[in-house]
């Protein structure tokens, strides 16, 4: 499991707070952290849902978090046939 959320923003940051530079006075605005990133591999995402339990905790100090799927085939979740499987 990789996260990259202790990357740069890319933001111009003042040296004394989080304020952008440029901005107009009237409007202060703070850099929220970066999303936490996660690259699984393909073992790792053999079942997704899983995964995403795995990281859940992780995920939540943020509030949101992007998931790189490892290369290869897509999977896709049938929840329309879910517990119809004859």
């Amino acid at each position: 499991m990789v996260s990259r959320a202790d990357k740069s923003s890319g933001f111009t940051k003042s040296p004394s707070s989080d304020k952008i530079k440029g901005l107009s006075s009237d409007f202060e605005f703070i850099v929220p952290p970066e999303a936490p990133v996660f690259e699984p591999t393909s073992e790792e995402f053999q079942d997704p849902l899983g995964y995403i339990r795995k990281i859940r905790p992780v995920a939540e100090k943020s509030g949101i978090c992007k998931i790189k799927p490892p290369p290869g085939p897509l999977f896709s979740l049938d929840f329309v046939n879910v517990g119809n499987e004859h």
